[in-house]
């Protein structure tokens, strides 16, 4: 079960015609994005099946804090990587599906989401 008993697949959902975007958010400490413990089993099989949607894109924006990096991971990007046997997303040397830029206040960052939408858009 989720978080007090929901089932979401993910935690935004952004329409930018002609594409639907799921995005589950997440922010992580260190450089590592574990599969098991950083994603619910549904998430990962709810966001999987939906990206073979036409039309739909589906992943992770994952904010790795103390590296100061954000990332958007193609939920079929980390489904390969978990096919050969990777159990983490490294941020200091696997390539993520896409680079998330910002400009940072005091602690959190105000993201370019326009610029990300776009680049989701074209691709």
């Amino acid at each position: 079960m989720g978080f007090k008993n929901i089932n979401n697949p993910c935690d935004f959902i952004v329409y930018a015609k002609p594409k639907m975007i799921l995005l589950e958010c997440k922010a992580v400490s260190g450089h590592l994005l574990n599969f098991k413990s950083h994603i619910r089993q549904n998430q990962w099989d709810k966001l999987l099946e939906y990206s073979y949607t036409d039309g739909i894109e589906a992943g992770i924006l994952v904010w790795f804090h103390e590296k100061n990096k954000t990332f958007f991971l193609s939920i079929q990007d980390l489904n390969y990587l978990q096919s050969l046997g990777k159990k983490s997303f490294d941020c200091d040397k696997d390539i993520p599906s896409m680079i998330l830029y910002g400009q940072k206040k005091k602690v959190f960052y105000d993201y370019y989401m326009e610029k990300f939408i776009k680049e989701i858009l074209d691709e």
